[in-house]
């Protein structure tokens, strides 16, 4: 893109391209703003800050969501391996209490 520039291409296209070879939501966000900013002539640092902050919040949910799926992943030993054995120790010893007849 860079040497593009250079030879004098277009910014505005070259952002577009630029969108459509890497497939990131993120970057083809951030070129379409650069393009709408450019084609209008409006100051760019506004949008770009929103830009920001919309990720920010998008990586944040992101990590909630991750957490609560190990969150879930990790309660699977605690209901199938340390409750049972739990409630094996509580029962056992009043099952032979009323076995022998106390």
């Amino acid at each position: 893109m860079v040497a593009k520039l250079d030879l004098g291409a277009d910014l505005v296209e070259e952002l577009g391209e630029l969108a459509k070879r890497v497939p990131l939501a993120e970057l083809s966000e951030f070129c379409q703003k650069l393009q709408i900013s450019i084609e209008r002539g409006t100051p760019s640092a506004h949008q770009i800050s929103q830009l920001s902050e919309s990720i920010q919040h998008q990586v944040i949910r992101n990590l909630i969501r991750r957490a609560g799926q190990n969150e879930t992943k990790m309660l699977i030993p605690t209901i199938f391996l340390i409750l049972p054995v739990t409630v094996l120790f509580a029962i056992f010893p009043s099952l032979l209490v009323l076995q022998s007849g106390y």
